[in-house]
């Protein structure tokens, strides 16, 4: 029985505990299977394409992010992580006076990232 117990634990973790990963640049695809190493997605619109019903991780390659594809987005109703791949880089989203730069449903977490040029506020939960 305490064998069962321990697969059966083990088993929860890592169904529970595994978050998806998706790269972005702004030198990537929007293809519909962007969002790996090799083959990042262009946008941040496209990235969110490809989330599953599982907590997230955004990696963003240093640069500069505007226009409707990258802000005044809604964010799923998971844990989202939008890091800077590289933190001697800056990754800038511009929300061009657009009132927002992205809306949350849950738990959004920011590392190395900036929000600029929002009319009204950065983050909209």
């Amino acid at each position: 029985i305490m064998k069962c117990i321990v697969f059966l634990l083990l088993s929860v973790l890592l169904v529970f505990g595994k978050e998806q990963e998706i790269f972005m640049g702004a030198f990537g695809t929007a293809e519909a299977s962007c969002g790996s190493l090799e083959s990042p997605c262009v946008s941040l619109e496209d990235s969110l394409a490809q989330v599953e019903e599982t907590d997230i991780i955004i990696s963003v390659a240093p640069g500069y992010y505007s226009g409707e594809r990258n802000t005044n987005l809604n964010f799923p109703h998971v844990h989202v992580t939008l890091q800077n791949t590289d933190p001697s880089g800056e990754v800038i989203f511009d929300c061009n006076l657009l009132p927002v730069g992205f809306k949350a449903s849950s738990t959004l977490e920011l590392i190395g990232i900036t929000i600029s040029n929002c009319a009204d506020t950065a983050v909209e939960f």
